[in-house]
């Protein structure tokens, strides 16, 4: 479990567990692109920002602040400790976003999904 000062919670705390939950694996598939096409980046904030699950940004500028946290996650080999704190501690956390992110987990360990 990731310590209330670690990189990984202070992502995690940024990003919202339900945002992750929902929207990290379509991050990860698209890592190449998030970093390399800001165009694409922007097109992909704009639709989460329209379709928040879980989440409630007034501000697209909110929405764009949990992708960076996101994609920290992953650039910084973070994304297995990431998932194990969307553990639904707070009421405010989905019990979907739980299961998402334990999904996520196991494709992981299975290689169904593969970390950039």
């Amino acid at each position: 479990m990731a310590k209330k000062d670690s990189p990984a919670y202070r992502y995690v705390n940024t990003a919202g567990q339900n945002f992750l939950a929902f929207y990290l694996e379509d991050i990860i598939l698209n890592f190449d692109r998030f970093e390399n096409d800001p165009d694409y980046k922007r097109e992909k904030i704009n639709e989460y920002f329209e379709n928040q699950n879980g989440f409630y940004d007034k501000k697209f500028g909110n929405t764009s602040s949990r992708v960076s946290a996101a994609l920290s996650i992953i650039r910084d080999g973070l994304v297995r400790e990431a998932l194990t704190l969307i553990d639904g501690y707070s009421k405010a956390v989905l019990p979907e976003s739980v299961k998402k992110a334990k999904n996520m987990m196991a494709k992981i360990d299975v290689g169904e999904l593969v970390l950039p």
